[in-house]
């Protein structure tokens, strides 16, 4: 079973390039950090009760 939420724009999330880790091209490697508020918990709940 899955889910489906949006999750918020918030300004501690970003997407950078990672200089030290490349891919089997060379080509640098995306790093991710995002962290969920407490919209994205709040939907997590609603969509595991109505599941």
């Amino acid at each position: 079973m899955s889910g489906f939420g949006e999750v918020l724009s918030r300004y501690e999330n970003k997407v950078e390039i990672d200089p030290n880790l490349k891919d089997a091209w060379s080509i640098p490697s995306l790093k991710i950090d995002i962290a969920y508020g407490d919209n994205e918990r709040e939907l997590t709940k609603d969509v595991i009760e109505c599941a």
